[in-house]
Order: structure tokens, then C-alpha cells, then sequence
């Protein structure tokens, strides 16, 4: 076994299987019979990690630069450019719009500007944002199609967190950012037009409606000719069609295509389960640029 992994040294290995197994990764056997040996195998936890660790690799492959292998110095700076991002309301605050470094600062109240200047050079030269068109206000920056093909690997790793620790990793907020960045990949026959509000619970308990008197968090996508034209980062009221659930339940329709974990209503119903897949079809087709396509319009 120790061949098949580079053979590396006893102490190391052993001390990375204590490590996995701890995590609830492998578990491991001890055989009876002579000579005794110990045996190590999977646990539901450890394949899960393991669908994970593929759904990295993939986005990784697709870096804009090339093709990065998972594991490299190259791929552990790209994932911690991208958490570092994530994490900070900076993807999140991105999702909704192009956004100057300016405009940015006074949006993200939690990092000082010279750290905030750091964090967008980094996205920028990772290849996840990149310069929009420039106005009055500064140059803007707005998410690259890689960044948001991040959206499965982060959705993937809150999943896995929460397998891990049973508790939701996952916030309203975060998931709201994950539908945002997922909605201009969507691509739906040519003749398809719909209005859609997508809520997320910000608990398993709540059960607002799109009308309610509590501003439920979500956002309303609309759809033309097969692409999303507009993308707000609110829930209109008015939406013929809405579909409304937690952030895990979000997450796993988004991962999955299907809208069984959701509520879904209005006057097309079926419209919505069709989004849903679209969206879950458009990350497994290969990375395409989006050049020539219409970019949606966000609103505030």
C-alpha cells in the first residue's frame, strides 16, 4: 500500500492515516488471523472527501491559464485567493455587480482598504475577477466565468462540512452570492422567458413568501431567449414564479438539478425546475468564454 502512494516514510504515513481517521475518513481493520496485519478502508465520510477532492480538480483543470493539477503550490494559492474572497463578502458583493475597489471599500466595512487592495490583486492575477468596462466611478471589477464555476467546489465543500460536523456551513447570504454567480451560465431554449424569484430560508424553521413583511433574502432572475438579461440581488414581490428553500436544500438542487428539496409555485411551475437544471447542466459542460454573450444586468 505504501508503494502505491510514493512510498513515503513509515512515520509520515502513519501519522496521515491517524489524521484520516480522526477526520471519519478511513476506518481501519485489524485481521485476526496470522501474520496480523491492519487493513484501511472508506467511510461514507472518506468518499464523500473524495467526490470533493474530483469536483477541485475538475474547476482546477479549467483555470483560465491552463490547467492546474491539484495538489501544486499553483492550486493551493488559487483555493486560498478564492476562500480568502469568499469569506470576506467580497465575492459576495461582487455577484451583484461590478463593483471600483472604492465602491468596494465602503461596501465591506471589515477590511482595511490596503488588505482589500491585496485581496482584489490577487483574485485579479488568479484569474478569478477581472476589469469591466470603466466609468465615472473608477475602474470595476466583476467575476470571471471561473469564479463562477466556483460556485459547485464551494457549494461541494459546505456539503462535506456539513456531512463532517452536522451543522449548516452554509449562510442565506452565501447562497444568494452561489445563485447570482450560477445564473449567467444558464442557457435555456431560445423561445424560454421567465421571471423568477429564488428565496433562501435563512433557516430550516422559516417559511417566508415572496410577499412577506420580512424582506426574505434571494434574488430575482430573468430570463430571455434563453439567457438571463437581468439578474437583481433582491426578491421582487411581483415574480410570476418563485421557488424558495434553505441554503442546504439550495445547494443540493444547484449541485443536483432537482428541485425535490424546494418550494416551488406560480404560474409555471414547471419553468422553475427547468432553471434549476439548467443551472446544474450548465457546470458540466466544458468551460466556454462568454464573450459575445449578453451580460445580465444586475440591479441593487
Amino acid at each position: 500500500m505504501l508503494a502505491a502512494i510514493g512510498d513515503p516514510p513509515r512515520t509520515t504515513a502513519h501519522q496521515r492515516f491517524r489524521e484520516l481517521i480522526d477526520l471519519g475518513t478511513l476506518r481501519r481493520r485489524r485481521r485476526s488471523e496470522f501474520p496480523r496485519r491492519s487493513t484501511y478502508e472508506l467511510t461514507p465520510t472518506g468518499e464523500l472527501m473524495l467526490e470533493l477532492s474530483s469536483t477541485v480538480g475538475s474547476w482546477l483543470a479549467a483555470a483560465p491559464s491552463g490547467r492546474i493539477a491539484l495538489g501544486s503550490a499553483t492550486a493551493q494559492r488559487a483555493i486560498n485567493t478564492l476562500l480568502a474572497g469568499w469569506t470576506s463578502s467580497i465575492v459576495a458583493t461582487l455577484a451583484e455587480n461590478p463593483i471600483s475597489l472604492t465602491e468596494l471599500d465602503r461596501s465591506v466595512d471589515s477590511i482595511p482598504y490596503p488588505s482589500l487592495e491585496r485581496r482584489l490583486f490577487a483574485l485579479r492575477q488568479t484569474g478569478l475577477i477581472d476589469v469591466a468596462s470603466a466609468n465615472a466611478k473608477g475602474i470595476p471589477y466583476e467575476a470571471t466565468e471561473w469564479l463562477r464555476r466556483a460556485v459547485v467546489p464551494i457549494l461541494a465543500a459546505a456539503t462535506f462540512e456539513r456531512h463532517l460536523r452536522d451543522t449548516q456551513s452554509l449562510t442565506a447570504c452565501e447562497m444568494r452570492a452561489a445563485l447570482l454567480l450560477a445564473a449567467p451560465l444558464v442557457r435555456l431554449g431560445p423561445s424560454d422567458a421567465l421571471r423568477i424569484a429564488l428565496v433562501v430560508h435563512p433557516r430550516p424553521s422559516q417559511d417566508e413568501t415572496p410577499g412577506s413583511q420580512r424582506a426574505p433574502i434571494g434574488a430575482t432572475i430573468e430570463i430571455r431567449e434563453g439567457r438571463a438579461t437581468t439578474v437583481s440581488p433582491t426578491v421582487s414581490d411581483d415574480a410570476p414564479n418563485w421557488a424558495m428553500g434553505t441554503a442546504a436544500r439550495w445547494s443540493e438542487a444547484v449541485l443536483t438539478g432537482s428541485c425535490l428539496g424546494l418550494r416551488v409555485g406560480g404560474e409555471r411551475p414547471e419553468q422553475t425546475s427547468e432553471l434549476v437544471e439548467a443551472m446544474a447542466q450548465a457546470f458540466r459542460r466544458p468551460r466556454q468564454p462568454l464573450a459575445g454573450a449578453q451580460k445580465p444586468h444586475a440591479k441593487r
